[in-house]
């Protein structure tokens, strides 16, 4: 339940459906002046090799006691049933490779509207911020592709050189001592 909320002119706002499109509005403001590139890659990349030991990998790197998304599977449950939910995300992941299709249930989220902590005004929308909850299943799936997508533009060789974050073997002092 949210306070009342004052729009941009001002003026107290008390009903829920105008004191969420506030919100939406502060979340999501019109960027209509952002224009999309996109260029197909020359060279594109083999098809994923997907198998049971990536799919075990990502289940075990989770956190297990992160917020779940709208199914409330935790992450603890699936890895506690890992030998149970591994070979069936791996059917599942290589049938959307296949099909390339990702499937609706784990494009679900749960939005929660937070108030950010310290502010004195909560009858702002800049006052609060938003988190989203992902289905946990989904994450497991984004988290293997991840991994192969990394693992593969590493062995291509189409990441930049002077490129250092979220890279295995690179850390933060790799660029320090290129500088000196």
């Amino acid at each position: 339940k949210t306070p009342v909320m004052k729009d941009s002119g001002g003026q107290v706002q008390v009903n829920p459906e105008t004191k969420a499109k506030l919100l939406t509005l502060s979340f999501f403001p019109e960027c209509s002046n952002l224009k999309r590139q996109h260029r197909a890659p020359m060279n594109p990349l083999p098809n994923p090799d997907i198998n049971l030991d990536r799919i075990i990998n990502a289940i075990k790197q989770s956190k297990p006691y992160s917020a779940p998304g709208p199914t409330g599977i935790p992450n603890v449950t699936i890895q506690s049933a890992i030998n149970f939910y591994a070979p069936a995300l791996l059917g599942i992941l290589q049938a959307s490779l296949c099909l390339s299709y990702f499937p609706m249930c784990f494009k679900i989220f749960k939005i929660i509207v937070l108030c950010k902590l310290g502010k004195d005004n909560y009858t702002i929308p800049k006052a609060y911020r938003l988190i989203v909850l992902e289905e946990t299943l989904g994450k497991i799936l984004e988290s293997a592709m991840a991994g192969w997508m990394m693992e593969t533009l590493e062995e291509n060789g189409h990441l930049p050189e002077h490129h250092y974050g979220s890279r295995a073997g690179r850390c933060m002092v790799d660029p320090l001592l290129q500088l000196t």
